[in-house]
């Protein structure tokens, strides 16, 4: 699977390129409910309505893969200072606001590379396509 975009906010045939705010680590995503379940915290509910918005910003409208589209991911989480993250902790809430912001669901993802770099800004950059 090739990208075929090249500048951020691009949005292209068959996928796009977006910055997006660095998500939340898996260890502040979910919170036990009174019955015993589990739900998402406020603070990973946030994270997925502030990508959906940064797609309609920066793309113009949320683009709609075709029915039984496979896709690919290339992330870059971008950091502004050196401190150790694990990068799988902030993969997951990536890949469910991405593909839900696209009414898909992550398990549609065929291929998936992650590069942690260290900026002056915070961002993970995010380069979605599909065929």
């Amino acid at each position: 699977m090739n990208a075929t975009t090249t500048t951020t906010g691009a949005v292209h045939r068959q996928g796009f390129v977006v910055d997006l705010p660095l998500p939340p680590s898996v260890n502040h995503r979910y919170v036990r409910t009174r019955r015993g379940g589990v739900a998402l915290t406020a603070r990973a509910r946030e994270y997925q309505e502030s990508v959906y918005a940064e797609l309609l910003a920066q793309l113009g409208r949320v683009p709609r893969p075709w029915p039984g589209a496979r896709l690919g991911m290339r992330v870059e989480l971008c950091y502004p200072d050196r401190r150790r993250r694990d990068l799988d902790n902030a993969l997951k809430a990536l890949l469910d606001a991405v593909c839900g912001a696209l009414g898909l669901d992550d398990s549609v993802v065929d291929y998936l590379v992650v590069q942690r770099v260290y900026r002056g800004r915070a961002l993970a950059r995010t380069t979605v396509w599909w065929q």
